[in-house]
């Protein structure tokens, strides 16, 4: 892994382990305090489902614009691949990697990157 990679990682650690002792500290005492009368419970119905699909919408948006040279590549996609809908990262940024990423997801039938349809009055196609 390179150095940029680890600390990514390192802080997901650390943030999902503040996350924990947070929990087990301030979780005990709001359950068993006398000035909440298990309003956690109702905090943790309410926050729960929300907090789970704010991480999930994260980690799907993370993972989609990765970057497409390799598949340990964890790295943010910033230049677009011509042909495809995919990105590759600085890292990635050669004419190889380019052209790995075009064999392997270019689509005849889709569109560039900023490309139009272009298509003439009576080439369109009317429903009937």
């Amino acid at each position: 892994m390179k150095r940029n990679e680890i600390g990514v990682v390192a802080a997901s650690v650390l943030v999902a382990a503040a996350i924990i002792v947070a929990m087990l500290i301030w979780g005990t005492l709001f359950s068993s305090s006398i000035w909440t009368n298990g309003g956690s419970n109702l905090l943790g119905v309410i926050i729960g489902p929300s907090l789970a699909a704010s991480i999930g919408v994260a980690a799907w948006t993370r993972w989609s614009i990765r970057c497409r040279a390799t598949k340990p590549c964890i790295r943010r996609g910033e230049h677009p691949v011509a042909g495809t809908t995919k990105r590759v990262c600085e890292h990635h940024h050669t004419l190889a990697d380019h052209e790995s990423v075009y064999r392997q997801f270019h689509d005849e039938s889709k569109l560039d990157w900023g490309e139009s349809h272009h298509l003439a009055g009576d080439q369109l196609e009317t429903p009937s």
